[in-house]
């Protein structure tokens, strides 16, 4: 396990930040470790779906990595997506226990008469409708690993495709694919201990996991989130936190490139930025080495298939 390790190489080294929220390797194990409890404790069984609702957080990270510790998939929810197409991808994966954020509150409510297979609901915020709240489960369960067996071959992710040409579809991601590609982008962009990862996508998004905080974590890195995605707000994290790496969408290259403040920040922490998720135009992209440098990187993923 990636966080284990870490936190057993560097405890003390940052490992996320998002707002003013900075957890160390050793707290993110901690906590993932009592997540992964809690979910146990709620009933979860090896292989059962856990859905995930929420914005960009650093509890995201920690679902990520929870799930598959307490045996189960993580089936992330794009949350810009109806609530029929929702509805449509929890039936589809036989959820079982759905974890969201206080703000998709009346969203969940009016999709639970629809939902046939979901048994539990898991809250980060205000407790609402009889839902368990996050962080007091955090707090309740133990921060043991949990004495779950998982092969490289089992299904850790489940990630839905757009569903531009039919009805979405899910991707089976293993824990052997997951590892392979993230060792390819720390070997493809040689990622160092140092080095700062940008999650300025949403976290839903396949992008976000495999070019972004997983090979981060892989080489011993630090993950800084992008609760939001204004131009300032990236522009400011790359700043302060000195980021060195990340993907950004052309849309958002575009964004910050247009920005009429862009030469006021300092910038020069970039060594390489993955991009992805649509077509760069070309004069964009050169826009962007002479303003940037030399350092992006295209990225293509199994949900664009």
């Amino acid at each position: 396990d990636i966080v284990r390790r870490n936190a057993r190489r560097y405890p003390q080294q940052t490992a996320v930040v998002c707002g003013t929220a900075r957890l160390s390797f050793a707290e993110l194990n901690r906590r993932t470790n009592s997540l992964a409890n809690a979910l146990i404790g709620l009933g979860l069984q090896p292989a059962e779906k856990v859905a995930i609702l929420l914005d960009n957080c650093h509890q995201y990270i920690e679902l990520y990595f929870a799930i598959p510790k307490a045996g189960g998939i993580a089936v992330p929810l794009n949350t810009a997506l109806t609530p029929p197409e929702m509805a449509y991808i929890i039936n589809n994966a036989a959820v079982k226990l759905l974890v969201f954020g206080e703000r998709f509150a009346a969203t969940v409510n009016s999709l639970l008469p629809q939902l046939g297979s979901v048994k539990t609901l898991v809250v980060v915020g205000s407790p609402v409708m009889g839902a368990s709240s996050y962080e007091p489960l955090v707090a309740q369960y133990p921060a043991i690993e949990p004495e779950v067996k998982a092969t490289e071959q089992d299904i850790v992710y489940l990630l839905y495709t757009s569903g531009t040409t039919g009805l979405p579809k899910g991707i089976m991601v293993t824990h052997r694919s997951l590892i392979e590609s993230a060792l390819n982008y720390v070997l493809g962009c040689q990622l160092k201990h140092h080095d700062v990862g940008l999650v300025a996508t949403p976290l839903f998004w396949a992008a976000s996991i495999e070019p972004n905080f997983l090979p981060q974590f892989y080489a011993g890195g630090r993950v800084v989130i992008a609760d939001t995605f204004t131009p300032e707000a990236i522009l400011s994290l790359i700043q302060q936190e000195k980021v060195t790496t990340g993907l950004l969408t052309p849309p958002m290259i575009i964004a910050i490139l247009e920005h009429p403040q862009l030469g006021n920040y300092n910038l020069t922490s970039l060594r390489h930025i993955w991009f992805g998720g649509v077509l760069m135009p070309v004069k964009t992209l050169e826009k962007a080495i002479k303003t940037l440098g030399n350092i992006f990187f295209q990225c293509y993923g199994l949900v664009e298939c």
